[in-house]
This record gives structure tokens, C-alpha cells and sequence, in this order.
């Protein structure tokens, strides 16, 4: 109806200019105008010139990413089992607010039935796809990426390309099939792999397996406006510069009163900053003592690069700077013919330097993130070292996965240097292990070491 009212509107603007220009005829003829009315139309339009007009297709479109780990995948099917299901869907939906279209994600180990819709519409089968279930007539494209073994996101089937969903409920992925009316006719897998195949290839790691899925949405505008709108013009802001101007002032020294001295290499700061984002910095140079007169800090239970990376993070807020010092020397490490094995002992021992410092500091944001990463590089070669320092600044998450990796691998540990030195420098860490092999509640072996190192106190005084 609106088409029709449009085309009946532009017909009659026509017939009004023809209107129009047959009364300015009939007066050339009664006022002899020798050179017509045609003369004065060109002479009137002579001075219009053409101009830029851009339209948008996309200028509405809404682009969101979500990753969805499923771990413990060796134990799905008998986790659905036991939950009386067929398949694992995403926790909740997730409302793309732009549109308010909702949708959540599904993986299905036998590619059978995912919607159980009782829509009339019928069932459809798949392994991995997405769900709309708040349709709200827009336009979606999809893109589905599993991650590899080397880290990098594969896609998986072609593009998907929907006009306007009116369907709760329904499936969409590369291998959605409509499931006949007699039994099941089961989607093809992931990759074309079933899920047993799919276990021992080299997208599920660390029975791991992740997926990345893109999703581009159109709001259908069907019921306000049949034009394409015209482009808006944008301004074009540049990205925030204030982590990128302190790190300059930090790489160049300019303008700094300060100095921290670490085994002969002197790192110049800026006080203000540092009395900014560290409490104990500025106390230490507010208190009155030798290094708020002399602005220079000796440090001597550090390495100048872990302090480096820790000051590039007080002065960025950017856990990637520190990445990229423990990257550094790691290169440094390769460069010297240092295996895999060695390379994870020196992102290990460089985070834990990192994790003392920020301890010492109390940057707690730091810490808790260099505790993280931390738990992520358990190894034997590792683990006795990453354990006392857990156990040295309070890290009681780290420590527990510490105590967890040793007790499950108790033979291979034991005979590492490292669980030597530190079982012969704390004796009470050895103990703290047997008391809770034994079914020790964690607090409980903690009130007994206490006890046994106050005991160990009194004893030295006597």
C-alpha cells in the first residue's frame, strides 16, 4: 500500500508540472515571447550543479564476537547422560541490544535434534550451530571459527547468510539438516568429524574445545522507512594516547626525579606517577626517610628486566607490556637453543619475580594476574619453585593448584632438584604436603604449621 501511495504521489507531481508548464506556454503565446518558455526553464536551471549524495547499506548493521570454551569434552556424552539430555546449549541467551534479538549456541555430540520446537514446523539436526529465539524480522550473516592445536581460528563451513528469521527456536550452522519424520537423520560433525574423531584431532586441546562465533545483524526497517538511508558522517576519533605519553616519559627519562638502582642499572621514573598508582611508593617518598631526600631506591631482591616490565604496567595499566618483557626474554632464551621445556622454566621463574615484586608493592591487580598466569605454566621442572613463592606471598589459589599438581605427580616431582632445595630450605612446606595428603583440611595444616614454626622461634631464643 505504501509502494502504490508513493507511485500514485510522483504521478501526480508530474502531471502538476506538466500543468505548470502548459500555463506558462499559453501566456508566452498571448504575450508573443519569442523566445518561449523553455528558454526561461534552461536559464533558471543553468546554476544547479551536481552534488554527492552516499547512501549506506550497512550503516546499521551490528557486529558481535562470543567464544564458548566447552571443556572436559571427553566427558560430555556421560555428563548428558546423566543430566537426561542430548545436547549442551550455552548458560542463558545472550540479547544483542541494538535489535533485541536473542539467540544462544548448541553443540550436539550425535548431530541429532537441537530445537525441539513444537511449532509445527518441524525438527532440525546439527552438531555446533546458533539459535535465534526473540526473531525480530532482522537480517543476519554468521560466521563459525574452531580454534587449532596452534592457537589460530579455522573456519568452519561457509558463510551463513538469513533474511529475516520468523522461526523461535530454529538452528542455524553449517551442517543443520531437517530431521525426517521416522528417526533421526544426524548432522554431519564438525569438520565432517564425529565426536569420537573429534576428541583426537587437533581441535579439541586439553580436552578443550573452542569456538568463536561472528555474528553481523540487520534491523529489518520494513515498518519505518522504504529508502535506504542516507550515510551519516562520522568523526573520526582517535584511539586514548595517555598509556602510549607515560610510557614515553618511562623509555626516555624525560623529566624524571627519580631512580631505582637494581645490580648496577639505574631505571629513572617519575614520582608523581608512581605516588599515584602505588600506596607504598607514595609513602615511601612522603615518609621522611633516605629515598624520599635522595630519590634514588636500591632494590636488591629483584632483576632490573622483571622490574622493568613491573614498571611499565604501573605506568600503562596494560598486562601486555609485562607480556611482552616476559616475551623478550623468552626470544633470548630460544636464540640460545633452549628447548620448550626451557622455555616455559623462564616464563615461569620471570612471572614469579613478577608476582614477588608486586606482592612487595601490594599491586594487588598484578599479583592476581601473574597468580593466573602462573597456574597455566604448572610443570614438574616448575612447580616446587611457583609453590614457595605461592606460599611466600599469600597466593592461596595458586598454592592449592600447586599442592594438587604434586600429589597427582608425586614420583616425577620428587625427583627434581627444585623439590630437594626447597623441601631442604623450608622444611615446612614438605610437611604442609604430607598433612594434607593425609585429608588435612587446609586451615587445619595451616593453625599446625604456625604452631610448629612458633614453636621453631622460641626454641632458636632459648
Amino acid at each position: 500500500m505504501r509502494r502504490q501511495l508513493n507511485k500514485l504521489r510522483q504521478l501526480r507531481g508530474a502531471q502538476s508540472l506538466r500543468t505548470s508548464l502548459n500555463k506558462a506556454i499559453v501566456e508566452s503565446l498571448d504575450n508573443d515571447d519569442s523566445e518561449g518558455p523553455q528558454a526561461g526553464i534552461e536559464a533558471r536551471g543553468s546554476g544547479c550543479e551536481l552534488g554527492e549524495c552516499q547512501m549506506s547499506c550497512s550503516e546499521d548493521v551490528v557486529r558481535k564476537e562470543h567464544l564458548w570454551k566447552i571443556e572436559g569434552m571427553s566427558w560430555l556424552t556421560t555428563a548428558l547422560d546423566d543430566m537426561n539430555r542430548d545436547f549442551v546449549s550455552t548458560p542463558g541467551k545472550y540479547t544483542i541490544a541494538a535489535t533485541g534479538d536473542e539467540v544462544d549456541f548448541v553443540y550436539h555430540p550425535c548431530g541429532g535434534v537441537v530445537d525441539c520446537m513444537d511449532d509445527g514446523y518441524g525438527d532440525y539436526c546439527a552438531s555446533l550451530a546458533m539459535r535465534f529465539w526473540k526473531p525480530t524480522c532482522s537480517s543476519f550473516r554468521y560466521r563459525i571459527f574452531v580454534r587449532r592445536s596452534d592457537g589460530e581460528f579455522v573456519q568452519w563451513g561457509p558463510e551463513g547468510d538469513e533474511s529475516c528469521p520468523a522461526i523461535t527456536g530454529v538452528p542455524f550452522g553449517p551442517d543443520v539438516v531437517p530431521a525426517p519424520a521416522h528417526g533421526l537423520s544426524p548432522a554431519k560433525g564438525v569438520f565432517g568429524l564425529s565426536h569420537a574423531e573429534l576428541l583426537k584431532s587437533q581441535w579439541v586441546n586439553d580436552d578443550t574445545l573452542t569456538v568463536r562465533f561472528e555474528l553481523e545483524v540487520r534491523p529489518c526497517a520494513r515498518d519505518i522507512v522504504d529508502d535506504i538511508p542516507t550515510k551519516r558522517l562520522k568523526v573520526s576519533v582517535p584511539p586514548p594516547s595517555l598509556a602510549p605519553n607515560l610510557l614515553s616519559l618511562l623509555e626516555d627519562g624525560r623529566r624524571s626525579d627519580l631512580a631505582f638502582v637494581l645490580k648496577g642499572e639505574r631505571l629513572k621514573a617519575h614520582s608523581l606517577v608512581l605516588a599515584a598508582r602505588c600506596e607504598v611508593f607514595d609513602s615511601l617518598l612522603q615518609s621522611g626517610m633516605r629515598e624520599s631526600e635522595s630519590k634514588e631506591v636500591v632494590v636488591e631482591d629483584c632483576e632490573p628486566d622483571v622490574f622493568r616490565a613491573f614498571l611499565r604496567f604501573l605506568y600503562s595499566d596494560d598486562f601486555s607490556q609485562v607480556q611482552t618483557c616476559m616475551e623478550s626474554e623468552s626470544a633470548k632464551i630460544s636464540s640460545e637453543g633452549g628447548g620448550a621445556e626451557g622455555l616455559a622454566t623462564t616464563n615461569a621463574a620471570f612471572l614469579q619475580g613478577v608476582l614477588s615484586v608486586s606482592h612487595k608493592y601490594q599491586v594487588s591487580r598484578l599479583a592476581l594476574w601473574c597468580e593466573q598466569q602462573l597456574c597455566d605454566l604448572i610443570a614438574a621442572e616448575n612447580v616446587c619453585a611457583t609453590w614457595l613463592q605461592a606460599h611466600l606471598h599469600e597466593a592461596k589459589r595458586l598454592e592449592e593448584i600447586c599442592l594438587a599438581y604434586i600429589k597427582e605427580n608425586i614420583e616425577k616431582v620428587a625427583s627434581t632438584p627444585s623439590f630437594v632445595k626447597v623441601s631442604s630450605a623450608w622444611p615446612q612446606l614438605p610437611m604442609k604436603l604430607s598433612l594434607l595428603t593425609t585429608g588435612v583440611s587446609s586451615d587445619s595444616a595451616a593453625s599446625v604449621l604456625s604452631a610448629h614454626e612458633d614453636a621453631l622461634r622460641k626454641r632458636k631464643r632459648e
